[in-house]
């Protein structure tokens, strides 16, 4: 259908490159951010994740920042929106490519902070890799989505990642918000 290349984790006989990779959906985060000029760099970006309250955390979080005169997009189960623009939410966390665009658009908004709800299923499909985050909150831990991990323990490492993983890989310095 016009493709010049193809990303993929088997081989595959095609008339075009084949680009082979561990994991398809790591690749499609990093050449995501990449493809967007790594918005995340240019914004405080602030992930909260825990099974429950995130959508309350991030609009207290909206109106302090707004209360301090920052410009504030938010990524939620609501909604998205920076200032006057309001996106459709179809995902609590988009998928990485929709991510990354949603970013760059907050960017060229003039956003400076983002507020992001951080689902456990972005963490495990990858959707947040290639954000840089500057500062993780955790609400709380319950047993919903156990259908999607398995147990308990394989959930808190899902969650875990968004502090163990993505914020240690910023290469932004951490500075209070």
């Amino acid at each position: 259908r016009g493709a010049l290349a193809v990303v993929a984790q088997k081989p595959l006989a095609l008339k075009v490159p084949v680009v082979r990779v561990a994991d398809t959906r790591m690749a499609l985060a990093q050449i995501a951010a990449a493809f967007y000029d790594h918005p995340s760099r240019d914004l405080t970006l602030i992930g909260i994740t825990g099974t429950n309250g995130k959508t309350t955390v991030a609009y207290i979080l909206e109106s302090i920042l707004q209360a301090a005169g920052r410009v504030v997009g938010v990524v939620g189960t609501v909604n998205h929106r920076c200032g006057a623009q309001v996106w459709p939410s179809t995902n609590t966390t988009p998928e990485s490519l929709d991510l990354q665009k949603l970013l760059a658009e907050m960017r060229s908004a003039g956003a400076t902070h983002v507020v992001m709800e951080v689902a456990s299923h972005g963490l495990a499909l990858n959707r947040v890799d290639g954000c840089e985050f500057d500062v993780g909150v955790f609400t709380n831990l319950t047993q919903d989505h156990l259908d999607f991990h398995g147990d308990m323990p394989r959930y808190w490492e899902t969650k875990k990642r968004l502090f163990t993983e993505l914020l240690p890989a910023s290469a932004k310095n951490f500075q209070a918000v």
